[in-house]
């Protein structure tokens, strides 16, 4: 079901890198000191070139250090979620000495360095720092973006009601469109669980190309980069919340378990009518929804109560066992497997249940068996989803992944073609086996589809290792600049550096490996998903 909705958007962001706007005799731009020494770095920060700006930052701190470079590297390095240095920068800076409007935005970056620490006091208190303005209330620009990455990091927290009062309160003040669309959006999705009606009216007074009266058209460049993703179509959104009962409630649960707000998804799935054709999958749901809350013993009862009373269907006992497999339980699994072996024995679920507990055992010979068994039996329609879960297992165990898995993941964007995690998967076994040319083709390709860190970095990689060094260097940055506090910018920085120091020529650079910390916990998600 997952399939129909996207698993991320990105959200329109307005970046007007301007000059220093005044009003009322107070700087509403970022320039605590004179700014000709800061100018060609503060372009590069303001245009999303983070590695370089990060570079030319501390090459201007080094020269003269000051509270303005202090603020900046603070900012900076709180986006890379390099939170020790943030913390010790940002307070540096407001120990110094800073303009009103340059300490409220240290104050917005110390209060997110803290939500990523999930240090509730500190953050609050934080954000409780940043000025609000009564007159006039432009002057005050840091002011409503405070409540919204207030929202955000209490919806993290499964805290829905906070999160909506922090919107509504964030809605009041002036705001930039960008935020002022995200805050809307973010809003509606919570909305449409307890007052559908209130979010289609919202949704639908939501146009891209206008925003509302209390909107600052001048932008916050300063601050795009901690604006969140909101993640979802609204026209889907729309669809959902004008769909009849008990869809509905399926719909929006399923969505609301895409995002991880398990307590929703859960009221959700509960709230589907027990006599409809969907109650039992709404059930299954439920009670997964409940095993990943954390909840795992109620959720594993509820699948096991589930299985009791429909013991004929497969893919309710099949939760069941990846669950046990997940929490290590071998026997309870194993019986379970036996009972899914009677029922269908060549179904596709019940091999990739097989293969999952070959996969435990380290079995992976009968594990790859299984998988292919499995892909041979599927229906057309699911074959894709399919070869592209089997191709992350090969990445991921490295178990034949230069042939079974280069095999999955080309079935995979056959049948997927528009699906970006199909070219990424391909691209990224490509550039593992050695096939760069063909890494470069397929990262273009998955790069096109949908933009991101992922491709661009094995596009980068894989440039390097075909010998264009400058092109790939290129695309590596920006992968780092996409996405500056992720694996990937952590990843283009040890190959950079690999190169750099001399230990390894760039037709050298080790392939990066995966990361499975939990192979089980994984297909249990990927199943939960696509069913």
């Amino acid at each position: 079901m997952s399939r129909h909705w996207p698993h991320a958007i990105h959200v329109r962001a307005v970046l007007l890198i301007t000059l220093l706007l005044l009003i009322t005799g107070v700087i509403l731009e970022f320039a605590p000191e004179p700014p000709g020494p800061y100018n060609q770095a503060d372009q590069l920060f303001l245009s999303g070139q983070y590695q370089a700006a990060l570079a030319a930052y501390q090459q201007l701190h080094q020269a003269q250090p000051s509270a303005a470079t202090d603020l900046r590297l603070g900012t900076i390095y709180t986006i890379r979620d390099d939170s020790v240095l943030a913390e010790q920068h940002l307070w540096h800076a407001v120990e110094l000495g800073l303009a009103p409007l340059d300490y409220d935005l240290a104050m917005l970056y110390l209060g997110q360095l803290y939500a990523n620490r999930n240090n509730q006091r500190q953050a609050q208190q934080s954000w409780e720092r940043v000025r609000t303005c009564a007159t006039p209330q432009n002057a005050c620009p840091y002011d409503g973006p405070r409540y919204i990455l207030a929202a955000q990091w209490a919806l993290q927290q499964g805290d829905y009601t906070a999160a909506e009062t922090s919107l509504h309160t964030a809605l009041q003040r002036v705001l930039a469109p960008e935020w002022w669309q995200a805050a809307q959006q973010q809003l509606a999705l919570l909305q449409a669980a307890s007052d559908p009606a209130a979010a289609l009216n919202r949704l639908q007074r939501l146009n891209f190309e206008d925003t509302a009266d209390n909107t600052d058209t001048t932008g916050l460049p300063w601050i795009k980069a901690l604006l969140p993703s909101v993640a979802y179509d609204t026209q889907q959104l729309i669809a959902i919340v004008q769909t009849d009962e008990p869809q509905r409630s399926q719909l929006l649960g399923q969505l609301y378990l895409e995002r991880r707000w398990y307590d929703l998804a859960e009221a959700q799935f509960a709230a589907v009518d027990p006599s409809s054709t969907t109650a039992i999958i709404a059930a299954a749901h439920r009670a997964y929804s409940r095993w990943r809350s954390g909840d795992r013993s109620t959720g594993r009862a509820w699948l096991r109560s589930l299985v009791q009373t429909h013991p004929n269907l497969v893919q309710v006992r099949m939760l069941l066992t990846l669950a046990y497999l997940a929490e290590d339980n071998r026997f309870a699994a194993r019986i379970q497997l036996f009972q899914l072996n009677q029922l269908a024995p060549q179904s596709p679920d019940t091999l990739i249940t097989w293969a999952a507990w070959y996969i435990y055992q380290h079995e992976y010979v009968q594990a790859s068996r299984a998988y292919q068994r499995a892909l041979s039996l599927a229906d057309d329609e699911q074959k894709g989803r399919y070869a592209l879960f089997i191709a992350t297992i090969h990445q991921q165990t490295t178990y034949e992944v230069c042939t079974h898995g280069v095999r999955a993941a080309e079935e995979a964007t056959r049948r997927l073609p528009d699906e970006s995690q199909a070219w990424n998967k391909l691209a990224a076994i490509q550039y593992t086996c050695g096939e760069f040319d063909a890494a470069v083709e397929t990262a273009r390709i998955a790069f096109a589809v949908a933009p991101g860190p992922e491709p661009a970095f094995y596009l980068g990689a894989a440039l390097m290792r075909s010998g264009y060094p400058s092109d790939g260097r290129t695309m590596l940055v920006q992968a780092a600049d996409m996405a500056p506090a992720s694996i990937w910018r952590e990843r283009v920085e040890d190959l950079l550096a690999w190169i750099e120091q001399g230990y390894v020529r760039p037709k050298d650079t080790p392939a990066p490996r995966g990361y499975p910390p939990d192979q089980t916990a994984t297909l249990l998600r990927q199943y939960a998903s696509a069913h």
